[in-house]
């Protein structure tokens, strides 16, 4: 792990971005959200989380699944993301009596399916202030991390993505997957033209996956639309 972080610090530097966010960690539960009741979770998730002060760096989004695997039951993601102090302190904040009445009433209308928590090894920010149309998670299962890693840095030295793009871990409620590559994309058009645009970048690609094929297992792609995002 130190290595892979040492890979992700220099690659980086590389791209001359030092200055960027730092990675953060995040916690995702998935819910089933019973037919016709979408605009139910969505104002009982607000008027919680616009009703308290959100510690510094932290954000909380609501997302609509749009694709993804045949096994996925859930519906919807309520996404926890921050800094580890930040997270603790949201977390904090989710007690007390009306954080009890907002989860009895969730529960009336969704059912809780997974809880997964995870991190960033790599961000590569898009432009600032970029509006996200949709986000798309591919997951694997991965052998040899540090190879893993250096593939995606490499990659990503030919490859010019349309918005944000993240290599990341996960940490618990993983299943049978460890690692993601996380996009984002400002339009349709960009979701649907995701991948390589040039013959550079598609030389890019076949030999980024030539180097992970033989030490991972692709597990799925799941692909989200933002509902609503408190900070």
């Amino acid at each position: 792990m130190k290595k892979l972080i040492l890979i992700s610090l220099a690659f980086l530097a590389s791209y001359s971005i030092a200055s960027a966010q730092n990675n953060v960690h995040w916690e995702e539960v998935a819910i089933a959200v019973q037919p016709g009741s979408a605009g139910i979770v969505y104002n009982l998730v607000d008027d919680f989380y616009s009703s308290i002060e959100m510690p510094e760096g932290t954000s909380v989004s609501l997302v609509g699944i749009v694709n993804a695997p045949q096994w996925n039951e859930a519906t919807h993601l309520l996404n926890f993301i921050g800094p580890v102090e930040g997270l603790v302190k949201l977390r904090e904040l989710r007690s007390g009596d009306k954080y009890q009445a907002y989860n009895r009433n969730i529960i009336q209308v969704a059912e809780i399916l997974s809880i997964t928590q995870g991190k960033t090894l790599v961000r590569i920010p898009g432009e600032e202030g970029q509006e996200i149309y949709s986000s798309q998670e591919w997951s694997f299962y991965v052998e040899d991390q540090r190879a893993f890693g250096e593939a995606f840095a490499e990659l990503m030295k030919s490859y010019k993505p349309s918005g944000y793009v993240s290599l990341g871990q996960y940490t618990a409620g993983e299943g049978a997957r460890t690692h993601y590559i996380f996009a984002n994309y400002p339009d349709f058009a960009s979701q649907l033209n995701t991948g390589p645009q040039t013959a550079k970048e598609q030389a890019a690609f076949e030999k980024f996956f030539n180097k992970i094929n033989p030490i991972s297992t692709f597990r799925g792609s799941i692909t989200t639309q933002e509902a609503g995002n408190w900070n």
